[in-house]
């Protein structure tokens, strides 16, 4: 007995509380969402006029924010905060001013790359954030990433292989 109520304690303890400050609520088109699988949930920002990067950290003081999520559903709201998994550093570090934000929704797990192929995403959106106000940015993915080459960018290229399986010589 003596175990389970310290093991509830352990988990009321763990359990992260509602953040206040910046949040992304995001959502995806009903349509899109319909095929979409479980996934990981990325919100990543730049400066102000500024295209945000998932791959690389120019400048590396802006942080890109992940969450798992199991299903998109055409109800589903996604909240990306403070509680999220970030790199380099908390939302809650962030300098008040003009930022872009965008996110991407990655369920392809086959390439772990922002624009691989059945991937969700929306436009960057230019935003204002503040970590001392309490403020939710809206974001809806709308687009998915097509199927096809793939993007070429600075951290990375993609390039076709071919594979001949060859007949074994028998004895």
């Amino acid at each position: 007995m003596n175990r389970i109520v310290s093991l509830v304690l352990v988990l009321l303890v763990s359990t992260k509380a509602p953040a206040s400050g910046i949040r992304f609520a995001i959502t995806a088109d009903p349509a899109l969402a319909a095929n979409a699988p479980a996934g990981r949930l990325l919100v990543a920002i730049a400066p102000k006029g500024r295209p945000p990067s998932f791959t690389s950290s120019d400048p590396f003081a802006l942080p890109v924010l992940g969450v798992d999520v199991p299903k998109f559903a055409a109800d589903t709201v996604a909240t990306v905060d403070a509680t999220a998994m970030t790199f380099p550093k908390s939302l809650n570090d962030l300098p008040k001013g003009e930022y872009t934000v965008q996110a991407i929704f990655a369920t392809n797990r086959d390439l772990s790359v922002p624009k691989a192929p059945g991937n969700l995403y929306c436009d960057p959106v230019a935003v204002s954030l503040d970590p001392a106000a309490d403020a939710t940015t809206k974001l809806k993915l709308t687009k998915v990433c097509p199927t096809g080459p793939l993007a070429q960018y600075e951290t990375y290229r993609s390039t076709d292989v071919r594979w001949e399986r060859r007949k074994s010589r028998s004895s």
